[in-house]
């Protein structure tokens, strides 16, 4: 499909490697989860989700999206005068370091209100460890992750992050089968297993990141660090790293507070199998998923250009290989769940093939709407994905606040595919409206 839409070559080559990543991220963390559900059994699966949940969830407390705040300051970075290269590595230095600094207060913070979170969560001290273990891995997979993909994107090798994100959920699969034929597959062992893993990759990440940049820039000196410059580097991207941390603290809704929630109300099997839901849901995500990601620096060139007849085609292009990309994909793994992954998982799951169509409407909603994310920064309103992302939030947190006592998993579901609908729908409408009378008004005579 996408080779019949008028698109640029550079921008198929990153979608094509974008979906390659995305898919690998797809196929083997879904093998991962899958393989845990079956390993642990729905209880002990449910408690391991719960865990990851907590940490997750103090994650995006402070959470700035450094891959858009790297891709919107250096999607030219090929093309940058080399004067300018001095500059370009303080700037990546310092996004590296806001990045880590906000993951470390996460994680201090969750360590800190440790018996709290437990409590909430209905479960007991003796899970200290296990989530001082899900806080690490936690921080050893997504610091400067963010950060590092942003920096893939900008310099045209989504290539290399594509073979690491699979390199790193292969060998975590490998590890944890090897684990579970020896017989002591628990918990902290695949906590352990994460944090190794995620420690490795995220060192060799960083260090592919330097040397493809000392490619355009030259080599990277110590004196490019600029600690003193950092505060001005933040007050450039104030407004961007503002309407990101919003942007995420409200999409906790649609990331792991409901699995919080639902451990409130619900025992833990059901939690495993919502879990499975997700899981099953985010695969399917995951294959329009690179046309977001890419999207950002492309409809970034598109709006510069100030033609409206080329962003509407554009955009209309967008919609139109994501909703043909998701029916398709939505009917595989419909099918595939009732003939392959319910069988593999057994009796204890059985409840995922009445609750799956239900988690997965919202992505048939969501999917031809992707561009709006893209368009909303484009046009210098990236604060609009917070306030949409969290009015369907808030909507969806009171939803399941009140109903997950009486409707349990299916309170979750429903709140969980409320917040991604309205998000959506609310962003696509001020931002096309937005962008198009803007257009209008810059191309009308004077």
């Amino acid at each position: 499909m996408l080779s019949r839409l008028k698109f640029s070559k550079s921008f198929l080559k990153n979608i094509k490697w974008q979906l390659v990543a995305n898919l690998g991220h797809a196929l083997f963390g879904g093998i991962f989860i899958l393989y845990l559900g079956r390993a642990l059994g729905a209880e002990t699966f449910g408690i391991y989700s719960i865990l990851v949940a907590g940490a997750a969830i103090f994650g995006l407390l402070i959470e700035f999206r450094m891959q858009e705040v790297v891709a919107t300051n250096l999607f030219d970075i090929t093309e940058t005068d080399p004067a300018n290269h001095p500059t370009i590595w303080t700037r990546i230095a310092h996004f590296y370091a806001i990045d880590l600094a906000s993951r470390l207060v996460t994680s201090a913070l969750l360590l800190a209100l440790m018996g709290l979170v437990l409590g909430f969560m209905d479960l007991e001290d003796d899970y200290r460890y296990e989530l001082v273990l899900a806080a690490a891995a936690y921080l050893t997979t997504r610091a400067t992750s963010d950060v590092s993909m942003g920096m893939f994107r900008v310099l045209d090798r989504i290539d290399l992050s594509a073979m690491l994100i699979s390199a790193a959920w292969i060998l975590r699969i490998l590890f944890v089968v090897a684990i579970a034929t020896l017989g002591n597959l628990t918990l902290a062992a695949v906590f352990w297993v994460t944090i190794l893993v995620g420690l490795g990759i995220t060192i060799l990440r960083v260090a592919v990141i330097f040397a493809q940049t000392a490619r355009i820039c030259g080599p990277w000196r110590g004196g490019y660090l600029a600690p003193t410059a950092l505060p001005a580097t933040i007050r450039d991207n104030r407004r961007l790293l503002a309407a990101n941390l919003g942007l995420s603290v409200s999409d906790m809704m649609s990331k792991d507070l409901d699995i919080v929630v639902l451990s409130s109300a619900a025992p833990p099997d059901q939690v495993g199998v919502y879990k499975i839901i997700k899981t099953i849901a985010y695969m399917v995500w995951r294959v329009i998923d690179p046309l977001i990601v890419v999207a950002v620096p492309e409809v970034q060139k598109v709006w510069k250009r100030q033609n409206a007849a080329e962003l509407r085609q554009f955009l209309r292009n967008l919609a139109l290989a994501a909703g043909g990309a998701i029916l398709v994909c939505v009917l595989i793994a419909w099918a595939g769940t009732w003939l392959v992954i319910l069988p593999y998982l057994g009796d204890d799951y059985a409840a995922i093939l009445t609750y799956l169509p239900l988690g997965m409407i919202w992505l048939v909603v969501c999917a031809p709407l992707i561009w709006s994310h893209a368009l909303a920064m484009a046009i210098g309103r990236p604060e609009w994905n917070f306030y949409t992302m969290a009015a369907g939030s808030a909507a969806a947190l009171a939803f399941l606040f009140f109903f997950v006592e009486e409707l349990q998993i299916l309170a979750a579901i429903i709140a969980w595919s409320l917040a991604f609908i309205l998000g959506f729908c609310c962003l696509a409408v001020l931002t096309a409206r937005r962008a198009f009378n803007l257009l209008r008004t810059t191309s009308a005579p004077s």
